[in-house]
């Protein structure tokens, strides 16, 4: 199940769970109990923020359904899940039609090679639409696009569906599903939308379309043989229709599931042979502090057996299975096996990661299906309480390593800790997730940006340190000569002692002394870059001369020159790719140049368009935040570092004074 949020993901494969029996009581999302929200935050949200597992059995089929969520921030949990999946069930809803995410969820099953079915829902709703969204779907795809369903009646008097795969009509209640007559009102119009779905039939078998041209007709039989081949084949969009919160359409919707999407044999992403050894793509991680980690995966050569011996292709480690688990929503059920194309769980194996992949000692492979969103919005995290944060660091790498979007790291530079993720909400979660299972609370600022410093000019300045304190004393004098240096490199030591004036041996201290300084930065705390310094007189004296002196004399000769040499500021630029409707291109290329963006170009994408530009992180830094704002949630985008240019003088001025007063503080 994937979709823009909002259109009913979660709803309707509740309404499937409880059509097909696997639940005995259908719940609504407000309610807090549907099968596949059950995390603490997904209750308190109203949204899904993870993949959920409902394993139905339907005509004798087990059809594993996959429930996504379909908010931006959480498009990785779709990118694993589409990895192991045959089809992708695209929910439109009624009321707002195509959206930005619905686009997305679309260009992923087809990059996949997935069978797609849509099912347009909430068709029971004030306002809801069905030929428009149905005009929609075709215009977003390149695919035919036919209609499977008709709605009887629209808003409250929704009823029922005309089914014109088998040119029936039903009115639903409950579970039931009643046929009735097509009723007189929409027999022309089932009756021209019966004939494009049997000529869409006809078009993916060479053998059917020669009967069609002839007889103009095709039975049952041959018309579900027609379907499933051009839904398989990836030719063929599918349009269903209903009321997953009244079960609308729903019972006769899991009929064509069973019929006409592909099993996991068919698969066209990945050979699926249950002949060979296992093997097994692990697709989702969830990091349980009482039970330890818990793997989801899918078998996708062999069978997984309990007690069997495998190894993590990608870490190497061994372990034996223990346990095998069947999921079905929070619930885990243990089972003795999983067979090839069923997916299920096993605990404890602590190294796993998702998109790993597990084998058998004789069946070396691994696969490569999962392509995570790049992680675009990073703010700094600091413990709340002083003492929690080695605690805060241990419960952000395992909160990391279920969830591949988040990344963590040490800044070296800045010394702190930054996460990075997908949006705002993504991040929010993760401090809930900290807070509710390690028990650390934690906030989030604005990470430093990673400034550097250099020089424009060339500049010579001497360091002399001298110090007589009784006894032996301290003597180091050294001439810099600091110049920039062109061809991106950050630094080069010459020695242009002649003489002796400076004796061999201290040398090595006067380059130590230069780079611990160039380390903290001379005007504001940055690191330096982009110097060439030249080591060309000083003195020495016989006694008081040590390593330590020199390396002091040369911190401040490097000072002094640095800051005679015309010395600026430079800020990381980034690469931007921005994915927007094109009704917001001209507000975006705005709002860029605001930002001291430089706009590269556009580039069209389908229905939208790509803005390419160059913008300081400076500016950028929270941008998935506001283009959620410009584009009211239909825009994405990725960004990359690209170089390091001047800071302009006036804004260079405000951080190195900023930088000066944090240092007086």
């Amino acid at each position: 199940m994937a979709g823009h949020s909002g259109s009913g993901k979660t709803t309707l494969t509740e309404s499937l769970s409880f059509v097909s029996g696997i639940i005995s009581r259908q719940s609504k999302v407000e309610e807090g109990h549907t099968l596949s929200d059950f995390d603490p935050n997904e209750i308190k949200r109203k949204i899904s923020i993870s993949t959920s597992i409902a394993p139905l059995n339907w005509q004798n089929k087990k059809i594993n359904v996959l429930d996504t969520p379909g908010y931006a921030d959480f498009f990785g949990e779709v990118e694993t899940a589409m990895a192991v999946s045959e089809t992708a069930v695209v929910l439109v809803d009624a009321l707002s039609g195509f959206q930005v995410q619905t686009q997305r969820v679309i260009n992923l099953a087809s990059e996949k090679k997935l069978a797609c079915l849509f099912f347009i829902n909430r068709l029971d709703k004030e306002h809801a639409k069905f030929g428009e969204i149905l005009t929609e779907i075709a215009e977003g795809s390149s695919k035919t696009t036919v209609a499977a369903f008709l709605p009887i009646g629209l808003e409250a008097s929704l009823k029922g569906i005309v089914d014109l795969i088998s040119a029936k009509a039903y009115e639903f209640s409950g579970t039931d599903a009643k046929e009735i007559p097509i009723p007189a009102e929409l027999e022309a119009e089932a009756a021209e939308a019966r004939e494009k779905i049997i000529e869409a039939a006809a078009e993916n078998d060479d053998a059917l379309l020669e009967k069609y041209l002839d007889s103009g007709e095709l039975t049952q039989t041959e018309l579900i043989q027609g379907l499933r081949a051009g839904v398989s084949n990836g030719n063929l969009n599918l349009v269903f229709c209903g009321s997953a919160a009244k079960n609308i359409g729903s019972a006769t919707f899991l009929d064509y599931v069973s019929q006409l999407c592909p099993s996991p044999l068919e698969s066209k992403q990945v050979e699926v042979t249950p002949q060979k050894s296992f093997s097994a793509l692990i697709f989702k991680t969830i990091a349980d502090p009482y039970v330890g980690k818990l793997s989801y995966l899918k078998v996708l050569s062999g069978t997984l057996k309990k007690d069997q011996s495998i190894v993590n292709q990608t870490s190497k480690d061994k372990h034996k299975v223990a346990h095998i688990f069947e999921i079905k929503g929070k619930e885990q059920k243990e089972v003795a096996e999983i067979a090839c194309g069923d997916v299920g769980a096993v605990p404890k194996m602590e190294d796993a990661k998702t998109a790993d992949t597990i084998a058998a000692d004789n069946n070396p492979v691994s696969y490569d299906l999962i392509k995570m969103p790049e992680s675009i919005l990073s703010f700094a995290v600091d413990p709340k309480s002083k003492g929690d944060d080695e605690k805060l660091g241990t419960s952000l790498l395992k909160i990391a390593s279920e969830d591949p979007t988040l990344k963590v790291k040490r800044d070296p530079q800045t010394k702190e800790t930054v996460i990075s993720g997908v949006g705002d909400i993504h991040l929010e979660i993760v401090l809930d997730k900290i807070k509710q299972r390690f028990g650390v609370e934690a906030i989030l600022h604005a990470p430093k940006i990673p400034y550097r410093e250099t020089i424009k000019a060339t500049a010579k300045a001497q360091g002399k340190y001298k110090k007589q304190t009784g006894g032996r004393g301290q003597y180091g004098d050294v001439w810099l000569r600091v110049e920039p240096l062109a061809d991106g490199k950050d630094y080069e030591f010459l020695d242009e002692i002649k003489g002796g004036v400076v004796p061999h041996g201290y040398i090595p201290a006067v380059e130590k002394g230069i780079h611990e300084t160039m380390e903290h930065g001379v005007i504001a705390g940055y690191p330096v870059t982009g110097v060439r310094i030249a080591l060309y007189d000083g003195s020495y004296h016989p006694v008081d001369s040590s390593e330590m002196a020199f390396k002091i004399a040369a911190s401040m000769a490097f000072k002094q020159s640095f800051k005679e040499a015309n010395p600026v500021l430079l800020e990381p630029v980034m690469n931007a790719e921005v994915h927007v409707p094109e009704k917001y291109v001209g507000d975006v290329i705005g709002d860029l140049s605001s930002k001291r963006g430089r706009v590269l170009g556009t580039e069209p994408a389908g229905k939208y368009q790509t803005v390419k530009a160059q913008v300081p992180l400076v500016e950028i830094s929270k941008y998935a935040i506001e283009l959620r704002s410009i584009t009211h949630g239909e825009g994405d985008f990725t960004m990359s570092f690209s170089h390091y240019e001047q800071v302009p003088p006036e804004i260079g001025q405000k951080v190195i004074a900023k930088a000066e007063e944090q240092k007086n503080e």
